[in-house]
């Protein structure tokens, strides 16, 4: 099995028909639509990976410039979505620095991104949790908004945050920067248990692949957070 980093360097075809699956019902798009209307809104999307937010958004969106710090996930998700080019920049850059963007934009979004910059520095972790969030609410304008979608488990039976790191994340948004907190089912839904395996499998490791051919399961629970921050 690539490592989480292989995939977002060399794995997008494979990392794309993981996230194709993902919250089969629907729940993210409209809640994403109930919480912040982007209707000729301007977007700013970090970790836009293989394009499936920049999907749920682009049709009412004005503009979306999108950043990520893969230029392997950047091509795919260009391709993808080149019927919409029109609408669309895309731009090699890492979530840190952010704070050198220089748009400004009406709604600032990622997903499943931060979490890992957060992970990848424990030692200065608030200072980095802080640096994003402060990046981010310096693009969006007054009247917008700050998205930020991360995970709360996969293949668990009740909502939490599947690391300690990733619960003290959540706190500091909440508590520290005043982000409402919302929480979803994203459940993905395959043709069968062995499909779902070796998707699965191949993004979360073998022995969760086994588990899931054991279990003969073909729709596989999963809960998703939402953090949103109006700007004033």
């Amino acid at each position: 099995m690539p490592t989480m980093y292989e995939i977002y360097a060399q794995y997008a075809p494979e990392y794309d028909a993981l996230v194709t699956h993902e919250d089969y019902q629907g729940q993210l798009a409209q809640t994403l639509q109930r919480l912040y209307d982007v209707t000729n809104k301007d977007v700013a999307e970090f970790g836009v990976g293989t394009g499936r937010v920049t999907a749920m958004l682009v049709e009412q969106a004005r503009h979306i410039t999108c950043f990520d710090r893969s230029p392997h996930m950047l091509a795919y998700a260009q391709q993808k979505l080149q019927a919409y080019a029109d609408k669309l920049a895309f731009v090699q850059r890492d979530n840190l620095e952010l704070n050198q963007v220089e748009c400004q934009v009406d709604c600032v979004i990622e997903g499943w991104s931060f979490g890992h910059t957060v992970l990848d520095h424990p030692e200065t972790m608030d200072d980095v949790i802080d640096h994003l969030v402060a990046g981010c609410i310096s693009l969006a304008r007054p009247g917008g908004a700050v998205i930020l979608i991360e995970t709360m488990g996969t293949m668990v039976d009740a909502p939490a945050p599947p690391l300690a790191e990733l619960a003290h994340f959540y706190a500091r948004l909440r508590d520290q920067h005043g982000f409402a907190e919302h929480v979803i089912r994203t459940d993905y839904a395959f043709a069968d248990a062995e499909e779902a395996a070796k998707i699965m499998g191949f993004f979360f490791g073998e022995a969760m692949g086994e588990h899931i051919r054991t279990t003969r399961q073909a729709i596989i629970k999963e809960y998703t957070g939402i953090w949103i921050k109006t700007i004033t």
